[in-house]
């Protein structure tokens, strides 16, 4: 987003609808939802009526899910009264604050749909044109500060909240199968290309995300994943 073109290939669809587009902030890699009934296989989205909006709920109606848009403050209801048997949200840090353990039992990761949600700020372009340079270079350096400042709110909160959910509050905590996953990221592929591929604009953004997807695999496959597999080896190391 930053370094890379991002900002100015998001610009190209923003700008055309008058809207100068700033990250400001991003939750992390999310987590699956909440559920009052185990996902097992695909078969058990057929028929399941899930809060899930954006393309990881045209995802889920491909094999059958109804997706219910609901505002945030009618969710919790919709999930206890059983109108909804599912909800995607945030995070364990946010989820907590929301209640949602109080009206469904399992929790499932990881959040394939968001991995990074991103917040954002958007300003009307015609008041952007009027700002000198020195005035749009500390909006966006502001921007960028507050971006990383959620981010590491986020990191920082999330495993206690986590802990919370399971230890006072019973939450029992599920990963989504290896296979419904597999299937998940074919469909997500297929669904997100006939999306782009209905307009230019939308293409050239995909195209470019896409491009970026393959660069930043090559090398977390060579960091950031080796490094993580290696912390998991059984040496042992001081504890809190």
């Amino acid at each position: 987003m930053l370094l890379w073109g991002g900002i100015e290939a998001a610009d190209k669809a923003y700008n055309s609808i008058g809207v100068k587009f700033l990250p400001m902030g991003n939750t992390g890699n999310q987590m699956g939802g909440w559920f009052n009934k185990e996902i097992n296989s695909l078969a058990d989205f057929d028929g399941l009526k899930i809060r899930m909006p954006g393309l990881g709920g045209e995802v889920l109606k491909t094999f059958g899910a109804n997706i219910v848009l609901l505002a945030g403050p009618d969710v919790l209801p919709a999930l206890a009264s059983g109108a909804i048997d599912g909800t995607e949200w945030i995070g364990p840090a946010a989820d907590l604050g929301a209640g949602f353990y109080q009206a469904a039992q399992y929790y499932y990761n990881p959040g394939w749909h968001e991995p990074a949600t991103i917040l954002d700020c958007s300003i009307d372009m015609f008041e952007w044109e009027k700002l000198d340079d020195s005035t749009k270079e500390l909006i966006t350096l502001a921007s960028k500060a507050v971006n990383m400042e959620v981010l590491s709110h986020f990191q920082a909160v999330n495993d206690s909240s986590y802990q919370k959910l399971i230890n006072e509050h019973g939450v029992q905590m599920r990963q989504l199968p290896d296979d419904v996953m597999n299937a998940l990221g074919q469909r997500a592929g297929e669904v997100c290309s006939s999306i782009a591929a209905e307009d230019p604009v939308s293409q050239a953004l995909f195209s470019h995300i896409v491009e970026f997807r393959s660069s930043i695999l090559r090398w977390t496959n060579t960091s950031e994943k080796e490094y993580m597999r290696v912390r998991s080896l059984p040496f042992t190391y001081p504890s809190a």
